[in-house]
Parts: structure tokens; sequence; C-alpha cells
């Protein structure tokens, strides 16, 4: 019998992406497809290392910059032109593969030209409806509607949540009343068979796209830190080679396989982590909580750090207040 073959697109933004689309790849696995990933950078190099026996396509760069000034909202907005261009170049590059491999799905996270006219096309994402800044608050309903424009190439909406009181995505979460949906519940990468030793003063899990990840860094590394107290920080570069030079009561990794980041943040008795989403699932899956510190410039972090403070457990601070407002030196 024909396996059903299946091909994951993937979002290079950051690694949160596509950490929780391991989960989705493995499942697919477990169901007998025959499943090949497609995205490029870091996120294509991290699912090459978790999955070195899968198939791999390299696709067009959405190539967004961060914007060091601007509101992300406004500096995607700028970049548009450019970013339309190349969702154009992916969905022109996915029938050329489409034509050689003859996939069955393409299951798409947040890549919105990763879609077939043969084939059956899942959009995946937490955030149905995209926050944008309060400046900019009266155009979100515009950017819903593009947002819709955008799923209705796909057949199936798969939101990464699960539905009524215990959602994590809160607003963001909710689809049109017309759209084919499913809730799939939380996407993590890790299991939940193991318990947490706390061995390790604090973590600093730092993750997302420059150069926010950079500026976070160099704000932890600026600070003085007590001797007596064990820390840990891990960079979030899977490519990267050079190991930092560190005081002896800090352990520094630039990455760690999943089974390993597990492992490191159940030893932690604290944990500071941007509020992305995919963090977010992993540190629920296991049962533990973290002071989330927003990327600048990302309404969608800013929100989910302050929805899930309210109701979560999580306690939340923004970059600039950082260790001023609920984070002592001392309790680290």
């Amino acid at each position: 019998m024909k396996k059903t073959k299946v091909l994951v697109g993937v979002l290079n933004w950051g690694l949160g992406h596509a950490a929780r689309c391991i989960p989705v790849i493995n499942a697919f696995q477990r169901c007998g497809c025959e499943v090949s990933i497609a995205s490029d950078g870091v996120a294509l190099n991290l699912l090459k290392k978790e999955f070195p026996h899968l198939n791999t396509f390299e696709l067009p760069s959405y190539s967004i910059s961060y914007p060091q000034k601007l509101r992300m909202s406004l500096g995607i907005c700028f970049q548009m032109p450019k970013i339309l261009n190349n969702i154009k170049k992916e969905n022109n590059y996915l029938k050329k593969i489409q034509g050689a491999e003859h996939f069955d799905i393409i299951v798409s996270d947040c890549r919105f030209g990763c879609y077939n006219g043969d084939t059956v096309n899942i959009y995946i994402t937490h955030q149905v409806l995209i926050r944008f800044p309060k400046i900019l608050k009266i155009f979100e309903g515009t950017g819903a509607y593009l947002h819709g424009l955008v799923r209705k190439k796909f057949n199936i909406l798969w939101i990464i949540d699960r539905n009524g009181p215990e959602c994590l995505s809160g607003e963001m979460g909710q689809p049109r009343k017309n759209e084919k949906f499913f809730y799939i519940g939380i996407l993590s990468r890790f299991t939940s068979d193991k318990t947490a030793v706390g061995t390790i003063d604090a973590c600093f899990l730092l993750s997302g796209p420059e150069p926010q990840r950079t500026i976070f860094e160099k704000i932890i590394l600026g600070r003085k830190w007590p001797e007596n107290k064990k820390y840990c920080l891990v960079r979030g570069f899977p490519d990267e080679h050079l190991i930092l030079s560190m005081p002896a009561n800090w352990t520094v990794f630039n990455h760690l396989a999943s089974g390993e980041l597990q492992d490191i943040l159940l030893s932690s008795k604290h944990i500071i982590c941007r509020s992305g989403y995919s963090t977010i699932m992993d540190l629920v899956r296991i049962g533990l909580r973290a002071t989330l510190i927003p990327t600048p410039g990302q309404p969608e972090q800013e929100y989910l750090a302050s929805y899930l403070s309210k109701k979560a457990g999580f306690s939340t601070v923004s970059q600039r207040n950082f260790f001023k407002n609920g984070i002592e030196l001392n309790e680290l």
C-alpha cells in the first residue's frame, strides 16, 4: 500500500515554529506517512538535526529583518513588497517540488505560499487574529481580513491551542464562524514523564529573531551576578560553535536538543525567557512557569505575557524594566 506523502513547511522566524513542528512531524510518522520538511535558515537546520533521516527542501527566504527602532508591525509593513515577492517565489518553488514528489498533504506553519492545487493544504497557527500595537489598533480588523484571505488558499485551519477556558492564546486563537478549523491542542517537543529537580538557580533561555536576541543576551551578560549561585544560559544558536567565556558558576550552551533542553529546564529553580508561543507551550507541557520578557515591538508577545500572567501563573516584566519590577538579583 502506498504511503501518504506529507510535506511540512515551516516559517523561519527564530526557532519557535520549527520547535512546535517537531511533534507534528512525529505524529505523521507514527501514522505511517512519508514525511519531508521544507524551510530555510536556522529553522531548517534545527529540523535537520532533529530528523537527519528525512528528506528536506530549502525554501526561498522571506528575508524579514527586525527593525531596531520601529515597532515590528510597522517594520513588516515597510517590507511587505519584498515579502509578497518572496511568497510568490515560494509557491512557484512548491509547484516544482510537487511535480517531482507528488505529495498528498502539505502542512504550512505560517508559510503563506506553502500550498498546492493538487494536495490537501493544512494551515497551522495559534495567531488567527494578528495583534497590532495600540497606535495601530484601528487596522487590526484589516489585518484579520487579509489573514483570512491567505487562509482561503488552504483547505483546513489547525489552531495550535486548547479550546475553552484552558486556552493559551486568548483572543488570538478565535477563528471566523464560517471557517473550517480544528483545535489540535498545544504542541510541544517535550515529554511529561520527568520531574523537576531544581539544581540550577536560574536559566536564561534566549530565542527569537535578531537583533533582539543579541540585545537581550548583552543585557544578561552585562549584569554582575552572585558568585555563590548557579546559572545557565541557552543562547538559541544551533549553528554556532564558539563558546562564550563565562565565570565558573555559569554553564553556557549555544543550542540543546529537545531532551537535553527539557532536562535543563526541569533542573532550574527560575526560568527567564521570551514570551514566544512555542516556548510557553513547552513550559506548560512539563508543568513549569517562567518570568516572561516580551520581545520589544512584538505585540503578540506583549499580549501573551500579559494574558498568561493573569491566568496561568506566569510573571512578566518588560525588557526595559528587567530586574526592576519583580525580579531581583538576590532572587536568582
